[in-house]
Order: structure tokens, then C-alpha cells, then sequence
């Protein structure tokens, strides 16, 4: 939750008056029916009226605006760009911005237009008015009919969204606080319910209203718990994430928690495929085995073949069974034949059940074997899914799962995006020491064939799905312990291994790595390794 109230959207203000006022506006887009952005040469300074978020903030990233201009942005165009930026007003202590411009017209009329930028969830709202307080244009338009507190209409005289009469929160008394502390909320403007849960007395009120400013999120278990402009110490026992502006933290948690979302769904999805054909995968494993097990009988009906050969001086037309001694087992026993087909087919027909038997058997055990093989490669996958943190390595094992036909093939795939550049895993451990380590396939056989040099360190953890590490700058004969140990650490840390397990991590160079004709992304073998114990607890 990226939490602003009235008392913490002060900090933001500030941060606008610093950064934008005497500047220019020289471009207006609008994204939507809820977003635009006013450019002030390379700073855009973006709002957002989206009832799950309401915000304004300086955005560096960039956005697609449409090839026809909406109706607003038009108003806003004509009423701002060439105006200068004067001032910035917070109204009172609410969620409510005006920002001043001025401007010479066509006849050298110098004219003054406000922006009033209402973040207030549901009731958001982004309005122009001149200086006789006449609503221009706003993007959001309401007749009396469907807001009864005000008419949100072009040339309609602006008002405030006052519902009700509320203290000042910079001017509030003690007499006033004790009046109102039973729902701050309700009294005081620019208090929020969240806000209101640390004020216990007179003093906890003025605490937070003259607290610094202190940009900062909290994570758990990385979700966002809360970001805010203020430190909450209820949180101080989570991951916290400090910025240096207001800014940077609000395009910080957009960007995050857009991110996170997408990663999740991403995430989710491509789970349920993987998932879906492990599932099949080692449906048809156990199906097979089933068969071979039953299918091992085959080799009976070359045995009662051989029986039938050795007498077939005895063997008559038109008989459907025959006694004869299984010199197999050393017992007499009786052997179904078709009368209606002469002894010597009869006994074809036996080896030729055999033949097909032994075939199907061979086909089932190869078939088996790969299957296995690529069900290693599969959890592999499965690993590095449930661990992708970044949208980057997620969209990389999505390419790999729709190579591999378990997902459909992306669109709009960059044809040279095999000879890329991929950005994978790094540490710089000391000077002129790198260490690199993939976090999917892909990133493996990077790292490994176009990276590595021949005599770099490669390092893998033993017998186990995980990623390939790569150690340039460094020796393999006399390599420093301790960059041996971290390399080895991220081998297993970035590997399918019980958390407390010591494991045997294989290192050697790279020019002993080999990746054989036909295999699956990621896997090698190698020779000429080396032995490295890892062990968490020591």
C-alpha cells in the first residue's frame, strides 16, 4: 500500500516547488480518461486520477500516448504549454494541489490559469480554472444530478470539496484536539485512518505533524506492506527500503508493484503449464513402466518357438494344441497352435510375436529413458520458475517454455534477440575478480559459451538442476579460497538444494565444459573437475 494522506502529501509539494516552479510547460499528452502529463522540457510531471491510485509524481519512465489527441489534453494544450509555473498550493492540509501558471497570450495579455489536481480516490478529479475561478475544462464532468455537493461543469464558478467543516491540521490547539480526538479523521482535515492509529494524545499529534520527511517502503517477503513519506516503527521488524525523495519512492512502488503483479500473473500462468505437462510427463513414465513390466513376457514366445523347431518332425495339420517337452524348464507342457495355418506358420508366428515384442519393449524403455531425461530438464525449469524474481528472467523462461512447445509461441518477438546481450546474475568480488551466474537456462548457456573464456572457472553444484557459475580474473590453480567459496555459495544458492544441506559443488575450466549435439537448453557435461564442499553452516 503506497499510503498519502493530506499531512504527508506536504513532502511532495515541496519536492514539485524545488524542481518545477519557473519552469516552462512545453508539452501535454493524455494517456487516458485518467492520466496525463505536463512537460517541463525533459521532466514530466504525471497524474493519475485511477480510484485504486491517485497520484501525481515526476515520472522518468516513459509512456505511449495515443496518435489522436483526447479532448482535455486539447484544453490543457491551449490554456498552458509556453505558461511558466509560478506556485504550488496545498489546500489547507488536504489531498488537494493547485499549481499556478502564467502566460502571455497572442496580444502580449498576461493571463493566470490554475491547475487543481484532486486526489481523493474514487472522487479524483483534474480541473483548469482561470483567475476568476471559472472552470475551463476538467477531465472528469458532473451535472448536479450526479453530484449533489457541487457542479463539475465547463464555465460552472469552481468550489472546493467541502462536505463539512474540519480544523486546519498545521493551526489545530489542544482545546481543538480534544474536541475532535474522538474521529480525527472526521474533524481534521488531512488525517488519515491510517495516520490516526499512532495518535494516542496532544502529543503524538504533534509529533507526526512535524515530523521530517523520510521516503520509505516495507516489504515482506517482498509484497510491499507500506510506502510512505514518513517512518511507521510498527513496521521497523520488515525489509525496509529507504529513498531520497518523495519521487523516486512513488515511481519506485508503481513500477514495483505494476511489476510484482505482473510477475505473479506471469508467474501463475506459466506454472500451471509447466505443471500441467510435468503431470503428463510422468503420467506416461509410470504408464510405460507398466508396460515394460508386463512386456518382459515377450521372450516366452521365443522359448516356445524354439520348442516348436525342435519338433516340428512331430507336428500335424489341424490340430489346436500339442504336448511337447519344455527343455526350458524341464517339464512337459501344452502349446496353443491354429489349426487352420500349418504347423511351420504357426511356429512364424511365434517369432514373430517375439520380434514384435522385443520392439515395443526397446521402444518403451527409449521412450522412458527420455522421457525421464526431459522431465529433469522440466524440473529444472520448475525451479528456476519458482524462483524468477525479475520480469526479465521470467519473460526469458517464458521464451524457453514456448520453445519448447509447452506454452504457444510469444508474438512480436525481436528476431535478433538470440545475439543480445543477456543481463544476467554478477557480483564484482574484488578488483579485476567478476563472477557471473545464470538464473534460468538461457542465462546458463550464455554465461557459459559466449561469456566464459576457455580458461575461466566454471562451477555447477553435483547431480542437481541449478545454475552454471563463471569466475573471470582468476586462476584455477591459484584462486583465492574466498572467491572459490563465493562462487561455489551462489552455485547453490541459485540450485534445487534443501536450504541446511552441505552440498559437493564441481568446478573446472571452462574449456572442460561441453554442451552435447541435440540436448536440452542448459545441459553440459564436463570433465577435469575439482571438488568444493559447501556447507551453511560452516
Amino acid at each position: 500500500m503506497l499510503y498519502i494522506d493530506g499531512i504527508n502529501l506536504r513532502f511532495l509539494k515541496n519536492e514539485f516547488e524545488e524542481e518545477l516552479v519557473g519552469r516552462k510547460v512545453t508539452r501535454v499528452f493524455q494517456y487516458d480518461n485518467l492520466s496525463i502529463s505536463l512537460f517541463f522540457g525533459k521532466i514530466n510531471l504525471f497524474f493519475s486520477i485511477n480510484p485504486q491510485l491517485s497520484i501525481c509524481y515526476l515520472k522518468t519512465s516513459k509512456e505511449l500516448a495515443p496518435d489522436k489527441p483526447m479532448s482535455f489534453s486539447l484544453s490543457l494544450r491551449k490554456t498552458l504549454v509556453a505558461s511558466i509555473l509560478v506556485g504550488i498550493k496545498q489546500h489547507s492540509s488536504d489531498r488537494i494541489l493547485q499549481f499556478t501558471f502564467n502566460k502571455i497570450d497572442e496580444l502580449g495579455v498576461k493571463k493566470e490559469f490554475h491547475l487543481i489536481v484532486e486526489l481523493m480516490g474514487k472522487h479524483s478529479n483534474i480541473i483548469i480554472i482561470d483567475n476568476e475561478k471559472k472552470i475551463v475544462d476538467l477531465i472528469k464532468k458532473f451535472t448536479l444530478e450526479e453530484n449533489n455537493f457541487r457542479l463539475l461543469m465547463p464555465n460552472a464558478p469552481y468550489e472546493l470539496p467541502e462536505i463539512s467543516k474540519k480544523f486546519n491540521a498545521y493551526t489545530l490547539s489542544e482545546e481543538e484536539y480534544n474536541k475532535a480526538k474522538i474521529n480525527l479523521t472526521d474533524k481534521v482535515e488531512g488525517i488519515g485512518s491510517f495516520n490516526r492509529k499512532r495518535i494516542n494524545s496532544y502529543e503524538d499529534y504533534l509529533e507526526l505533524i512535524n515530523m521530517g520527511k523520510n521516503p520509505t517502503a516495507y516489504l515482506d517477503k517482498e509484497d510491499v506492506k507500506l510506502a510512505s513519506f514518513i517512518e511507521y516503527p510498527s513496521y521497523e521488524k520488515l525489509e525496509k527500503v529507504s529513498f531520497d525523495s518523495c519521487n523516486k519512492l512513488v515511481e519506485w512502488y508503481i513500477d514495483y508493484t505494476v511489476s510484482s503483479n505482473k510477475v505473479k500473473t506471469i508467474k501463475k500462468n506459466l506454472k500451471k503449464a509447466l505443471n500441467t505437462k510435468i503431470k503428463r510427463d510422468e503420467g506416461t513414465v509410470k504408464k510405460l513402466s507398466e508396460d515394460i513390466s508386463k512386456g518382459e513376457t515377450y521372450n516366452r514366445y521365443k522359448e516356445l518357438g524354439d520348442i516348436l523347431a525342435a519338433n516340428m518332425y512331430m507336428l500335424k495339420n489341424n490340430i489346436k494344441m500339442v504336448e511337447l517337452y519344455d527343455f526350458y524348464n524341464n517339464e512337459n507342457i501344452l502349446i496353443q497352435l491354429d489349426e487352420k495355418i500349418s504347423p511351420k506358420e504357426n511356429l512364424d508366428n511365434y517369432y514373430k510375436k517375439f520380434s514384435k515384442g522385443k520392439r515395443t519393449i526397446e521402444y518403451a524403455k527409449s521412450r522412458k529413458m527420455d522421457l525421464e531425461e526431459n522431465l529433469k530438464y522440466l524440473k529444472s525449469l520448475e525451479y528456476y520458475l519458482e524462483n524468477a524474481k525479475t520480469l526479465e528472467v521470467l519473460e526469458s523462461l517464458q521464451e524457453e517454455l514456448a520453445q519448447e512447445g509447452i506454452i504457444k509461441k510469444l508474438k512480436n518477438t525481436n528476431k535478433n534477440k538470440k545475439n543480445q546481450e543477456l543481463n544476467v546474475g554478477f557480483e564484482n568480488f574484488a578488483e579485476g575478480i567478476n563472477i557471473y551466474y545464470g538464473r534460468n537456462n538461457k542465462e546458463n548457456e550464455y554465461i557459459t559459451f559466449k561469456l566464459a573464456d576457455k580458461n575461466d572457472i566454471w562451477l555447477h553444484i553435483k547431480d542437481l538442476p541449478g545454475s552454471h557459475v563463471i569466475i573471470k580474473g582468476a586462476d584455477i590453480d591459484t584462486v583465492a579460497d574466498e572467491v572459490l567459496f563465493r562462487a561455489g555459495e551462489l552455485a547453490r544458492a541459485y540450485s534445487k538444494v534443501e536450504e541446511d544441506n552441505a552440498v559437493q559443488v564441481d568446478y573446472c575450466l571452462r574449456k572442460f565444459v561441453k554442451k552435447p549435439k541435440g540436448s536440452k537448453a542448459g545441459y553440459v557435461i564436463y570433465s577435469n573437475e575439482r571438488p568444493l564442499l559447501i556447507d551453511p553452516d560452516n
